[in-house]
Formats: C-alpha cells, structure tokens, sequence
C-alpha cells in the first residue's frame, strides 16, 4: 500500500459512503474517507490524517458536481457535528440508509437480500420531539448548540433545522435571560452554573417540558429564568431543575427538582398515551415511529386467533405484561406463547463452551415447548441454591 502523507493532494472520485455519510474514495486500492464528497463526484482532496487503519481527507475543489448535492439549510452544518446528510437530496439520503441496511446483512449475516422499499418521512425538517442543548458563551453571549465533530468545541445553533419550533423558542428565551440576568454558563472549576437545556414536544399533545441542567448550588436568577420560558413558551406544562456536577458527559444527575408544573407531558403514538419523564426512552421522530410500527403491524397481519404480547418496562416503577391485552403477573406467563428457538452467532459458545452453556441454551428452549418444565426448572433452581447456602454455613 502506498505511503500517504498529510497535505498531500489527489484527484479521486467517490465510490461510495461510510456508515456516517461520508464519502469512499480510494488511492492505489486504499480506502479514503472525505466530509461532504457525493457518490459519483470527483474531486481534489486534500490529505488531513493517514494511520495504518485509515486515512482522512478533506475536498479542496469538486470537479464534477452530482445532481444530488444540495445547499445545506443549516448556517452552521460544516461546523456542527449534530447533522452528516444536509449537503444532499433526501432521495440520495435514503439511497445511503438502504445500501447501509443491505450491507449489514450480507456482512454480518452473509445473506445476499436486497431491502424491498425504504420508506420516507413526509418531513425532513422540525421533526425531532426531544432536543439537548449544550450551554455555554462565545464571548459575552450566551448560546445553546452542540459540539462540533470530535471535540468539545461549542457551536452555537440558534435556528437548527431539525429541531421543534418549541425547542428553538425555547432556547432562544434561556439565551436572553443568561444575558438580560448575567446567569452563569457551567464551569468545571466551581461546579456550579448552567450546563445543559432539554427541551422535549408532544406533537399530539401539544404539551412542552424542559429540563435545566445546573451545577451545584443555587442557580442565580432561576426565578426569572424559568418566567422568561413560560412567556416565550406558553405550552409548557413542566420545567425541572436537574443537578449535574460531574466532570464526564451524562446528561442528567440523579437528582431532579420540579420548578412548575408537572414531573411528565403527555404525547400519544399509534393510539397509545404515554406519559413522558425528562429521562423516559421516546423515539424523537413521532411520525416515523408511527410509519415502522404500522408497518410491523401490516407484517404481523394478526387475527382473532393469533397471541398478541405486550411488554412495557419503564426506567422506574413497575413493568407491565399483558397477553391479549389481559394483564399478566409474571414473566414467566410469557413463556412459551412463540415457540422458536433463536440461535445467534453469540450462541456459538454453546459449541465452543462449557455444559454450563449447553444446559442453558436447552433450559431456555424446553421451556419454550413446556410450561411445567420451566416451573419445575425455577423451583430446582431455587432448591439448588438454598443446599449451596447450607453447605456454605456447614462449612
């Protein structure tokens, strides 16, 4: 393979694209990875880091330009490492997420199956329901953004594109006030001042919730903050303080304090209600969601024969089972409605390994095709462990 160095200058065309969209070019038969190139496009690259394992370039002049290039609709998307598809059509974005799809299955699965048919949003734009912010100043001001690609370089994104109107307005009403007030941004030295904004939108319900993430310590002019949200945002029903002092990246700190309103908003998808915690799994695009599910459904094609199961397993408080829509007591009820053994490259070990894997892989198993088999199994289980308990105290 040849040596390439940095700075250096070729003319390459693009074949392809990572994962993340960016493009796949080769020198000599070696794979380089450019921000910003399109399939078919030729261009001069500039070389920014060659290892062992990969080589990174940058264009310097696109010679050909392909027909799905487009101008970013975000002022700061080059910047900004939130975004990696604005630069081109949707229809090629989507011809990107299918080849990723087939890719994954022939790779990892070593089947050949070309996907069907991808199915597209009706919006590409103000479609996220949830949306965090990181909070900071770039000079006297203060800004919500994100990181740009890499780093912990704060970019301020005051109109992103895919975010709701309400996490924009919102937003921009916690900026006037670090300025109007002079509240504090994070800092790591003292722990203390405002480190992160959450702002989530139940498109159904038309309910807003935000979430500030403080340091330690009271948050100056926290009063004053939180009516300047509710004036821009007279849809929110819940804004919570969360406190987060740690020097790492989590989000959230354990420790939530409700400033007005209720701990939840309310959002209902495929006909369901949910009630939405700060912390609560969501899918941020509602109305895909609604387009995957109805198509699972589609797929499922049940009728009045068929057993429907249904499991919900919140962060906090108790699961709920139900089979049929008839609630169940125990996950052992679920047992044994699908009898199909799933035998996964991570069940090799049951080749490779020890009787122990062996008699769990059949353990599961049979007690797919019986239900006295597994009551039996727990309670052996259980006997098994109360004569070790006794053998250890004998000992």
């Amino acid at each position: 393979m040849p040596e390439l160095k940095k700075n250096e200058i070729f003319d390459v065309t693009c074949e392809g694209y990572t994962s993340e969209g960016m493009g796949v070019a080769r020198i000599d038969g070696r794979a380089v990875f450019v921000r910003g190139l399109l399939f078919g496009e030729r261009a001069e690259i500039r070389i920014l880091k060659a290892t062992k394992t990969a080589v990174y370039a940058k264009v310097e002049a696109i010679i050909t330009t392909s027909e799905c290039r487009q101008a970013p609709d975000c002022t700061v998307f080059w910047q900004c490492g939130g975004c990696m598809l604005r630069h081109m059509s949707y229809g090629e974005e989507l011809r990107l997420k299918k080849k990723r799809v087939e890719d994954a299955v022939k790779r990892i699965g070593g089947i050949d199956l070309p996907a069907e048919e991808i199915i597209g949003a009706d919006s590409v734009s103000g479609y996220r329901n949830k949306t965090i912010y990181t909070v900071g100043r770039i000079g006297n001001r203060g800004v919500t953004g994100f990181y740009r690609e890499r780093s912990h370089d704060l970019i301020a994104a005051p109109d992103c594109a895919i975010e709701s109107d309400y996490s924009r307005r919102a937003a921009a009403s916690v900026r006037r006030a670090m300025d109007g007030y002079f509240i504090p941004e994070f800092s790591s030295e003292t722990g203390r001042g405002l480190r992160r904004l959450m702002c989530r939108f139940g498109f159904s319900s038309g309910e807003g919730q935000v979430v500030l993430v403080t340091g330690k310590g009271k948050l100056p002019h926290e009063k004053e903050l939180l009516e300047a949200i509710l004036t821009a945002c007279p849809e929110t029903v819940s804004v919570l303080k969360n406190v987060n002092s740690d020097p790492g990246d989590t989000v959230f700190g354990r420790d939530y304090e409700l400033l007005h309103g209720r701990e939840t908003i309310r959002d209902e998808l495929c006909g369901l209600s949910f009630d939405l915690a700060p912390d609560a799994f969501y899918q941020v695009n509602r109305a895909q969601a609604e387009k995957l599910y109805g198509r699972a459904l589609e797929y499922a094609d049940l009728s009045e024969n068929d057993t429907a199961l249904e499991a919900v397993l919140p962060l906090s408080g108790r699961k709920r089972l139900t089979r049929n829509g008839a609630p169940l007591s125990s996950a052992a009820e679920m047992v044994g409605n699908f009898r199909a053994v799933l035998f996964t490259p991570s069940n090799l070990s049951v080749v490779s390994g020890g009787p122990g894997e062996r008699r769990a892989f059949l353990d599961i198993a049979l007690s797919q095709i019986s239900g006295d088999y597994l009551l039996w199994l727990r309670r052996w289980t259980k006997l098994l462990a109360e004569r070790n308990a006794l053998i250890r105290l004998a000992g």
